[in-house]
């Protein structure tokens, strides 16, 4: 028994030291957390060192296993034959007790007093030894149980043991897993086939769910794909992982405006630029959401804010050179438009814009050098060929414009307002057919093209068509409210029409929309002048020459007005200078008709 003691001390003694020593190889706690695409030269024969150093400990936990069950069964084998052995020394003593009692009352009738006392003295000595070897079996089984009992103890310190192992093996395999999907997401980012891209986003995220720049990049290049619902799908689940990326919330803004929810898209690029708000890309989408709502203001003060944050943002420049240019300030836009193409040289959209600002305010042949630049660089660019058209057409280059028109729709088949244009160069040459054939087709392709039914107006009201080009007009101010030229023109037609009522209404109204147009002032003195208001038409046809010196028509028309005056007047002196008035205004329009003739 005592050999069975010293053994379990020795295999106590021998488990302590080997488990002693096992936090030393625990290394890979102390390995950095990959947040970037760079991946550790050093990492991976790391992983597969510890990996066979757990790999051996393993075997060696098994083995001693294996040793501490067969001691616990020897264990039990002992503590069983010492309870066997107790058991029996146990009824012997019981016999003998009962022997000697019954036995004592006989031996005291046929012995003597002193072989009685022998007797008693050799049962004592029996009891004795008895009563000695119970002690020491149980002695023995009381350290036995704590053999037993050090044995478990030994147990659960080799189950913490392992379980240290396991989750140490367990953050392994996730470090290993972390360093595979940083590796797979640097070859995605550098991978130009968005294809083979995405591929690569998707191993890196089955590696490491969590690696929310990988849905981020898979977002944008599903979106540009055109698979905007798991582009959202990845923006979201970007956000849900790390909901302070002001990347991805700009990212679903921008999808988000693509797909028409412009409302979830500004409350995107808000939270974006509230997560950082030196986020220039953030801000210069958010002011082409704004530009597109009509809010002038908002997109004009996020462009600016988007260039002092980035002053190279040539996208930028060439937003707020059409905002300004849209809101009134040509010369502003021009400059935006020069600073683009001095940031790059190749911008060809700027060279579109710059020429159709050179068109309105400055030299026509600096307008037809930035178009024909636009044309070089790209010479599959449809607008370039419109605005070329356009520009040549007020030039008088009727040809090189239709020229230019139909290769803006050879280049761009749905391309209404090429259509619209050569209806309207088609229209100016006589040729009606073909025009009306243009603007039809123009607004097939765009049914809300306000300018075509604007225009296809116009033409039917040439041809006598007044019910169809009463019905162009009205839904071109259907289409826009505001649009002054449509009501001009329809005031027109209603006065041709026999509506005076419905024609002045108009006119007043393309006055109250654009209280500066000349041409609305001369067609309500007209029509002021046939109700017999003579000073209303006065009135109006000299605020028309004020806006527009070099007016014409205006000149004309107030000529009648002075005449029919002066046949009225009955004052010598008013007439007589009502009289010198109009033949003033006749030399006027004498030297207006030779001007225009030279």
């Amino acid at each position: 028994m005592k050999q069975r003691c010293t053994l379990v001390v020795l295999m106590l003694l021998i488990c302590l030291s080997i488990f002693g020593q096992q936090p030393q190889i625990v290394s890979i706690q102390r390995l950095p957390q990959k947040t970037s695409t760079q991946v550790p030269a050093n990492q991976e024969e790391s992983i597969r060192q510890l990996q066979a150093e757990n790999a051996a400990m393993q075997k060696q936990l098994e083995k001693m296993e294996k040793e501490v069950e067969l001691y616990r069964e020897d264990v039990r084998t002992k503590e069983a034959n010492i309870n066997e052995v107790l058991s029996h020394w146990l009824t012997i003593m019981g016999i003998m007790m009962a022997v000697i009692g019954i036995a004592i009352p006989l031996i005291l009738n046929y012995r003597n007093e002193k072989s009685m006392e022998k007797m008693l003295e050799d049962v004592k000595q029996q009891a004795n030894s008895a009563e000695k070897q119970a002690q020491e079996a149980t002695t023995q089984a009381v350290q036995a149980k704590q053999a037993v009992v050090d044995i478990e103890g030994l147990k659960k310190h080799v189950t913490a043991v392992e379980e240290r192992i396991n989750k140490d093996a367990i953050a392994a395999e996730k470090a290993a897993k972390e360093a595979k999907a940083s590796q797979l997401f640097a070859e995605a980012v550098n991978e130009k086939d968005s294809s083979k891209a995405i591929e690569l986003y998707n191993q890196a995220i089955e590696q490491n769910p969590d690696l929310f720049e990988a849905y981020n990049n898979r977002g944008i290049l599903k979106s540009n794909m055109g698979d905007q619902v798991g582009a959202l799908s990845d923006y979201d689940k970007a956000i849900s992982l790390n909901p302070d990326n002001a990347s991805a919330y700009s990212n679903r803004g921008l999808l988000k405006t693509t797909m028409g929810n412009q409302s979830e898209a500004l409350a995107d690029y808000n939270k974006a630029i509230l997560l950082n708000p030196n986020y220039a890309v953030a801000y210069y989408n958010r002011g082409v959401l704004k530009s597109d709502l009509g809010d002038e203001v908002g997109a004009l003060a996020d462009y600016n804010k988007a260039i002092s944050l980035n002053p190279e943002n040539v996208l930028a420049y060439n937003n707020r050179g059409v905002l300004k240019y849209n809101m009134g300030d040509p010369a502003d836009a021009f400059a935006d438009y020069d600073k683009a193409i001095s940031l790059k040289p190749d911008y060809i959209d700027a060279y579109i814009n710059r020429g159709l600002v050179s068109s309105k305010i400055g030299d026509p042949t600096d307008a037809l050098g930035d178009y024909d630049k636009a044309v070089s660089l790209d010479p599959d660019n449809a607008i370039a060929y419109n605005n070329r058209g356009q520009l040549k057409s007020d030039l008088g280059d009727e040809m090189g414009a239709l020229a230019d028109y139909n290769k803006a729709i050879t280049l761009k088949s749905d391309y209404s307002e090429a259509y619209c244009n050569r209806g309207n160069l088609k229209a100016n040459r006589g040729n009606y057919v073909e025009a009306m054939t243009d603007y039809n087709m123009a607004i097939s392709l765009n049914p809300n093209y306000a300018i075509a039914f604007f225009n296809r107006g116009a033409l039917k009201s040439n041809l006598n068509d007044q019910e169809g080009a009463l019905h162009d007009y009205n839904m071109a101010i259907s289409l826009k409210p505001n649009y002054s030229g449509a009501y001009i023109n329809r005031g027109n037609l209603k006065l041709n029409m026999g509506d005076k009522t419905g024609a002045l209404a108009d006119y007043n109204m393309a006055l109250s929309l654009s209280p500066e147009n000349a041409t609305a002032y001369n067609n309500r003195g007209n029509l002021k002048f046939n109700m017999g208001d003579d000073i209303g038409a006065m009135n109006d046809y000299n605020i028309a020459i004020t806006l527009k010196p070099d007016y014409l028509k205006a000149y004309n028309n107030r000529v009648l007005c002075y005449r029919k005056l002066a046949e009225v007047e009955q004052d010598p002196e008013k007439k007589a200078d009502l009289i010198a008035k109009a033949e003033a205004d006749e030399k006027k329009t004498e030297s207006l008709k030779e001007g225009n003739k030279a």
